[in-house]
């Protein structure tokens, strides 16, 4: 039988929001939030990405993360590049009021976090660069959703969109384990649509559509970067399903066992060149 701790666990894989416990401790949060940038392998790509674009910015530029959800990309640019205003957008009031908690906690003042709805987003004064990482195929009208986004670049402004493609597997049974326990939590968010299952010439052609001018594209998660994301998916449908008290068993031992060979295999797509993968980074500009 369940204890309360695999209930939490459960309940937070099902809904993607966490704790209200978290607001009354936002660190734990913000340590979440560093594991999430070792552990995560799209986000290795993104960062890299806002780093080219953002490094040779002016003292007045601006960015926007939408679809921001507890504000790692944000917090993250806002307090490596303090001369950027950063704004934060997300449809989860919960999202939102948590990335603030988080905010006044590591005392940002160039950053600042809204609940909008991203297809009827119109915001004065537009922005230098825009973050849209891993929300675009949760939202069923993507083709306004892009043009919204699109509408919210200045001249000459960037757009980063990071997607999952193909979704394609390899270990055995992984796909029917997905769809089974995480579905919700990798892919949707709470708005009664799944998600769209893309190929890399879809979200190109969406992309163009919007009159942006793609400047760049990459893939992520080849043949070891799924490889270990299937890994860590396993790991999460355990501690799903398992009671509390084989997570003092179960924790270390992936530590231990499982964490070194993910690494080892997340390190080698990010610095293998690939031509196919199950990620799409794009890099736009609107002319």
């Amino acid at each position: 039988m369940k204890t309360a701790v695999a209930t939490r666990i459960s309940q937070y894989l099902d809904s993607h929001e966490y704790p209200s416990l978290f607001y009354r401790y936002p660190f734990l949060v913000l340590l979440i939030q560093w594991f999430n940038t070792v552990i995560i392998l799209r986000n290795w790509y993104v960062r890299k990405a806002l780093h080219n674009v953002l490094e040779p910015i002016k003292k007045d530029a601006s960015m926007l993360d939408a679809g921001c959800g507890l504000g790692d990309f944000a917090l993250y640019c806002a307090k490596s590049y303090p001369a950027l205003s950063v704004v934060g957008i997300d449809s989860s009031l919960f999202n939102v009021q948590l990335a603030e908690s988080l905010r006044k906690r590591v005392r940002l003042d160039n950053v600042r976090f809204e609940r909008a709805d991203l297809l009827h987003y119109r915001p004065e004064p537009k922005f230098d660069t825009i973050l849209c990482s891993a929300v675009l195929q949760s939202i069923e009208d993507d083709r306004q959703a892009l043009r919204s986004i699109s509408g919210a670049l200045k001249t000459g402004g960037y757009l980063l969109l990071y997607t999952p493609i193909r979704y394609k597997r390899f270990l055995p049974f992984f796909a029917e384990l997905e769809d089974a326990y995480l579905d919700r939590f990798f892919y949707s968010y709470n708005n009664g649509f799944s998600h769209h299952r893309y190929s890399a010439q879809d979200v190109i052609t969406k992309v163009q559509t919007t009159g942006l001018t793609i400047e760049h594209k990459s893939f992520s998660h080849g043949v070891c970067g799924a490889i270990a994301f299937e890994l860590y998916s396993l790991f999460l449908i355990i501690l799903k399903r398992c009671p509390s008290f084989l997570l003092f068993v179960l924790v270390p031992l992936y530590g231990l066992l499982l964490f070194p060979i993910q690494m080892i295999l997340m390190a080698i797509d990010y610095f293998v060149r690939k031509t196919d993968g199950n990620g799409l980074l794009i890099v736009a500009r609107k002319d």
